[in-house]
């Protein structure tokens, strides 16, 4: 029982760190295309 409850903490722990990096990428992405469209309408 122990064992089953390490992995699901060591997965857990990969995932939460997998989608937070996720997360980052994507905000960063979504910022550069905002910026471009603001730029491309100011042009």
């Amino acid at each position: 029982m122990v064992f089953v409850t390490l992995i699901s903490i060591i997965f857990g722990t990969i995932y939460g760190i997998f989608a937070g990096s996720l997360s980052i990428i994507g905000l960063f992405v979504a910022t550069i295309f905002f910026w471009e469209k603001l730029a491309i309408n100011r042009l």
